[in-house]
C-alpha cells in the first residue's frame, strides 16, 4: 500500500486527506507548523503521527510521496524538500508565487530523478471530462469559440479566508484552474489579452479579471473570473461555459445540466457526480473531482501511467498566469 505524508493541514487538506482515503493509500504523517491544526487533521482521521516541522518529517519518516497543501510562498522550499530526501511529491496549484521559482523548482526535481506534479484537479471534474469527451468525439465539429466563466459572489473568504492577503488573487488562485481548461480542450494558447479590477473590499489583489486567449489552433476563448458578480442563480462552485463549434454547440449551465445544441435537435443531460460523504456541501463539484485526480496521480507515481499533471506540462498553464497579470498591467496583447 503506498504510504503517504501530507504537509499543509488547513481547509482544503481535510477533504484532501479524504479523497485519498477513497483509494489504497496509508496516509503516515500530516505536518503543518500550527501544532493545533495538525493534531486536529491527524486526530479527525485516525493518523497516528504529525509534526510541526517538515525536515524532522522527511528525518523521520519514509513517505513513498508527500503532498503539499500549502500557500504558494511556501511550495519551493518544501518541494526541494522532498526532492533532497528522493520522494516523489505532489503541490497545490499555483505551483509557485513566480515564474522564475516555478521553473527553477521543475528543473530542481529533474535534476534529482524526482517525479514532480501539480494537483489540478478542475479537468477531472465529471462535467469537464464529458464535454472533453463530446470535443473528441466531434460532435460539434471544429470549435472555434469558447466562453468559459466562474461569476459569483460567494464569501470565499468565511473558508479560505488567506485569499485575501494575496497580492495576485483571482487569476493566480481561480484563473490557473480555467485556463488550464483551456488547454485541456483545445490545446495550448497563441496570445492572451487580461484587464483585471478590484470591486469592494476584502482583497488586497484583484477579485475580478477578464481574459482572452487564443489557441494555437485558432480557437477565440474569453475566460470570466469574478468574487463580486451579483448573479440571478448562484452557481458556485461550478465553472460554466459556452462553446461554440462548426456544426453545433456545447452549454454547461448550474446544477450539471450540460446541452448539445445540434441545427435541428437540442439534447440535454444531467452530469452525476459521487456525492462522498465528506464533500462539503458548498463545494461539491469541485471536491468529488479530488479522488479522480489522486487516482491519476498516484497511477503516475506507482508507473502505470503518464499523467498530464506533471509539473513541467503544468508550467504551460502557469506561464498563461504570470502572462495574465503582465498584460493586465502593461495594457498589451502577450506572445506565448
Amino acid at each position: 500500500m503506498t504510504k503517504i505524508a501530507i504537509i499543509g493541514c488547513g481547509f482544503w487538506a481535510h477533504y484532501q486527506v479524504a479523497a485519498w482515503l477513497e483509494l489504497p493509500v496509508e496516509v503516515i504523517a500530516v505536518c503543518d507548523p500550527d501544532e493545533s491544526k495538525a493534531k486536529m487533521l491527524a486526530d479527525k482521521f485516525g493518523i497516528s503521527t504529525y509534526y510541526t516541522d517538515a525536515k524532522q518529517l522527511f528525518a523521520l519518516e519514509k513517505p513513498d510521496l508527500v503532498d503539499i497543501i500549502t500557500n504558494p510562498e511556501s511550495h519551493a522550499a518544501l518541494v526541494l524538500l522532498a526532492a533532497d530526501h528522493g520522494i516523489p511529491v505532489i503541490c497545490q496549484k499555483p505551483m509557485a508565487a513566480d515564474w522564475a521559482t516555478a521553473t527553477m523548482m521543475v528543473d530542481y526535481c529533474a535534476s534529482k530523478n524526482v517525479p514532480f506534479y501539480i494537483h489540478e484537479n478542475f479537468r477531472w471534474q465529471a462535467a469537464m471530462l464529458k464535454v472533453k469527451q463530446i470535443l473528441d468525439a466531434g460532435i460539434i465539429g471544429q470549435s472555434f469559440k469558447a466562453r468559459i466563466y466562474f461569476n459569483s459572489s460567494f464569501p470565499v473568504l468565511k473558508y479560505q479566508p488567506t485569499l485575501a492577503l494575496l497580492p495576485q488573487m483571482i487569476i493566480a488562485d481561480l484563473g490557473v484552474h480555467l485556463f488550464d481548461l483551456i488547454r485541456f480542450f483545445f490545446g495550448e494558447a497563441k496570445l492572451l489579452f487580461c484587464r483585471t479590477q478590484k470591486i469592494g473590499t476584502g482583497f488586497k489583489g484583484e477579485n475580478v479579471a477578464n481574459t482572452f486567449i487564443e489557441t494555437m489552433s485558432g480557437v477565440h476563448c474569453y475566460v470570466e473570473l469574478s468574487w463580486a458578480s451579483v448573479v440571478e442563480y448562484e452557481s458556485f462552485p461550478q465553472t460554466l461555459l459556452y462553446i461554440e463549434g462548426t456544426q453545433g454547440s456545447i452549454r454547461l449551465d448550474k446544477d450539471y445540466k450540460l446541452f448539445v445544441i445540434k441545427p435541428d435537435d437540442i439534447t440535454e443531460d444531467i452530469v452525476p457526480i459521487v456525492d462522498y460523504p465528506w464533500l462539503h456541501p458548498e463545494y461539491k463539484a469541485s471536491q468529488a473531482a479530488l479522488v479522480a485526480c489522486n487516482q491519476d496521480l498516484l497511477d503516475a507515481i506507482v508507473g502505470k501511467k503518464e499523467s498530464d499533471n506533471r509539473a513541467d506540462l503544468n508550467l504551460k498553464t502557469l506561464r498563461l498566469v504570470y502572462a495574465a497579470y503582465e498584460s493586465a498591467i502593461r495594457g498589451e496583447v502577450m506572445d506565448i
